[in-house]
C-alpha cells in the first residue's frame, strides 16, 4: 500500500463527496456498489485514511478518481512513476 500526503488525502476525500453527491446515491448504494462497507466509505470521504488501500482505490476507481499522488517535484524523483 501507498502512503498518500495530506495534500493526496484532503483531493481524494473531496473528489469522492463530489461524486457520491452528484450521483445521488446513499452512502450505502455507493459502498455497495464498489465492494465495500458503508463505515469505510464514511471514513474516506472524512479523510480518515492514511494510505491508497485495496478497498479506497476501489471507490475512487468507481468514481473515476485519479489516485496518482500530486508531484510535488521533479516528477523523476517519483518512486510510483518511474517503475
Amino acid at each position: 500500500m501507498q502512503q498518500l500526503s495530506t495534500q493526496d488525502k484532503v483531493r481524494i476525500a473531496s473528489e469522492l463527496r463530489q461524486h457520491l453527491a452528484a450521483s445521488r446515491l446513499s452512502q450505502q448504494e455507493y459502498a455497495a456498489a464498489c465492494g465495500i462497507d458503508q463505515s469505510q466509505l464514511s471514513r474516506f470521504m472524512q479523510g480518515r485514511f492514511t494510505r491508497l488501500s485495496k478497498n479506497l482505490r476501489s471507490a475512487c476507481n468507481y468514481a473515476n478518481l485519479d489516485t496518482l499522488p500530486t508531484l510535488k517535484s521533479d516528477p523523476r524523483k517519483c518512486k510510483l512513476l518511474m517503475e
